[in-house]
């Protein structure tokens, strides 16, 4: 199955090498899985940043410190400038369907799914937000090439690699 053309456009606004990538990983997914995917997210602004970043947070009007509200509804614990996706190195992953994110998905699908699309974009040199500790991202995958995100909110502040 061909990417649909919102997945087309949001790769091309993306650092070109993981574009290609991301792309091979949707194949990857539909002819040795059956699991047609789209790419939902890639480049990010600062602004949809901060909106994800908001959900389930509230500032302290006393400390000014950002505090969890609700937990379940947390999108991303990266604020504006802090996540790949501000500097296109970032993309986010959906299945095609009713149930992109398989919520509604039996528990040993939605492992196996999940756990595939992880092991494709690893074959693919990609990290797979599957495998972060502190926050798990499943639909998460990124291509730094060893670049920080200290070393691209210097570097790249302003800027896109594309």
């Amino acid at each position: 199955m061909a990417l649909d053309e919102a997945s087309k456009e949001r790769l091309g606004a993306i650092y070109n090498p993981l574009a290609l990538r991301a792309e091979r990983v949707c194949k990857i997914m539909d002819s040795k899985h059956s699991f047609p995917m789209r790419i939902t997210q890639g480049l990010r602004s600062y602004e949809e940043q901060k909106k994800l970043y908001c959900r389930g947070r509230s500032k302290d009007p006393k400390t000014g410190l950002w505090v969890t509200t609700d937990p379940k509804i947390i999108v991303s614990n990266s604020p504006p400038g802090y996540s790949f996706h501000n500097y296109g190195l970032a993309v986010d992953f959906a299945f095609m369907g009713e149930d992109p994110y398989l919520e509604n998905a039996p528990a040993g699908l939605q492992k196996h799914a999940w756990l595939s699309l992880c092991l494709a974009c690893e074959a693919e040199g990609l990290t797979a937000g599957y495998r972060f500790l502190t926050f798990q991202d499943r639909p998460h995958a990124q291509f730094t090439r060893g670049v920080t995100i200290k070393e691209a909110r210097n570097v790249l502040r302003y800027k896109v690699l594309c």
